[in-house]
């Protein structure tokens, strides 16, 4: 009788031990959600920033009226001034590069 209550108390000692390791692994597991929902929350407002700040920026009339100031010429790139790789023959680091 001796014996089974040694045992007895001893895996009750076991398991108060191992549900407290539980609880604390439990509690940093909740601080580190916590902290990570935290930081998920800052980058949704800094996209929300962000796309706002994009939406202005790319606001047609403000662009046509920074092109207006700042580019006197106003003219267009022809499609006969684009030219490809190849047609450059040896006068660019890209064409040796491409060789």
């Amino acid at each position: 009788m001796r014996t089974f209550c040694i045992i007895s108390m001893s895996v009750f000692f076991l398991s108060v031990v191992g549900l407290f390791k539980v609880k604390l692994h439990v509690q940093s597991l909740n601080e580190e959600l916590i902290k990570i929902k935290r930081e998920i929350n800052l980058v949704h407002s800094d996209i929300k920033v962000l796309q706002a700040e994009w939406s202005y920026l790319s606001n047609p009339k403000r662009l046509a009226n920074l092109m207006e100031k700042y580019l006197k010429n106003n003219s267009l790139i022809l499609a006969s001034q684009v030219t490809n790789l190849d047609s450059l023959n040896d006068r660019s680091v890209l064409a040796k590069l491409k060789n």
